[in-house]
């Protein structure tokens, strides 16, 4: 740990360092939204659509937007449960901001998650943990949100096939998605167990942070270290494993009020979804565009709820506005949010 420290000093990393987000990662998302928008828009009622906007009832609008917000604050809640299973207590409050940050970063800069992570880590480091402890905290936040969505996703095809509505594509979606999440759970067990793969990947994480923040990062030095306390955060996790319990309830809550967020958002637009309904719309959208490998979805997931809704007896118009006010609470607003947050928090370390 000494040596940890020695390394982060040496190179400045005392104090949050500053966040610089190109605005070309900006362009690729906001191009690909635009014209989505413009086909689904070509393909709908725009009279039935402003007749649908003008008779909208702000109060469920409203909900929805709660429900959202609800949404980081539970992902926030399970962060905080893994940190704790790794030995560390993070206040909710602060990992709300950074959770807010996180999600602003892998909006811009689409790595996987992996420019999220590192803020992550590099933020809860100035609340003495250490970064291992961090890489394995947010690993595990990534596994029982994983998991938990697969069961959503069991969930709503067992209940299309008990109705004799499961399409041939929705169960080669769920099966692609079952043979990732695996296949990625696995590699993760097998680096953890082997340290030459460990340092590896330390390694080309401190030098993506370092292009990040555009700081000089010793990364070999650094990863020699990160690596020896990773595996001492294996051994004490693996001990306390009778506890990931405790990750479940946030887990399922943020799914639960994303769901809930659909469901207020077809209740202002006057359509009282079914929560069935509202649930396959949701969980099938996320597992075409999880299968799709394009990052956040974008396209796929828009185009997926809207037709999916639509197949379910929505009208095509009111499917349209749902998807769209959806996304734009679940993935446009949270970028000016999160980019506030990360300016707050560096605001506050700063006093």
């Amino acid at each position: 740990m000494a040596k940890l420290t020695k390394v982060l000093k040496d190179r400045g990393e005392s104090r949050t360092p500053a966040v610089r987000v190109d605005i070309k990662g900006f362009i690729l998302p906001a191009v690909v939204a635009a014209v989505v928008v413009v086909v689904m828009l070509k393909s709908a009622e725009i009279e039935e659509m402003k007749r649908l906007l003008l008779r909208a009832d702000p109060m469920w609008l409203l909900l929805a937007c709660a429900a959202q917000f609800g949404h980081y604050i539970s992902q926030a809640w399970l962060f905080c449960e893994c940190f704790s299973l790794s030995g560390h207590a993070v206040r909710l409050t602060r990992m709300s901001y950074y959770i807010l940050g996180f999600t602003a970063i892998n909006r811009l800069v689409p790595t996987g998650g992996a420019s999220g992570s590192t803020y992550v880590v590099s933020q809860t480091a100035h609340d003495n943990v250490p970064a291992p402890s961090g890489i394995f905290a947010v690993a595990m936040s990534y596994a029982f949100d994983y998991i938990t969505f697969v069961s959503f996703i069991a969930g709503t095809l067992l209940y299309l096939f008990i109705h004799h509505q499961l399409q041939r594509a929705e169960a080669v979606a769920f099966v692609v998605l079952v043979v990732l999440i695996t296949g990625i759970l696995t590699l993760l067990w097998m680096v953890m167990r082997a340290q030459h793969r460990l340092e590896r990947i330390l390694v080309a994480l401190a030098r993506h942070w370092s292009r990040l923040t555009r700081r000089d990062i010793d990364a070999l030095a650094l990863s020699a270290s990160l690596s020896e306390r990773v595996r001492e955060n294996w051994a004490m996790i693996s001990s306390r494993r009778g506890m990931a319990w405790k990750t479940l309830p946030p887990a399922y809550l943020m799914h639960a009020l994303d769901i809930a967020t659909i469901y207020f958002i077809f209740q202002g637009f006057g359509l009282s979804g079914h929560v069935g309904v509202v649930t396959i719309g949701y969980s099938m959208a996320w597992l075409l565009s999880l299968a799709s490998l394009i990052p956040s979805g974008l396209g796929v997931f828009e185009v997926s709820m809207a037709m999916i809704y639509k197949t379910y007896g929505i009208p095509f118009e009111t499917a349209v506005l749902v998807t769209g006010a959806y996304r734009l609470l679940s993935f446009w607003l949270p970028i000016p949010v999160g980019l506030a947050a990360i300016r707050v928090v560096q605001i506050k370390e700063k006093l």
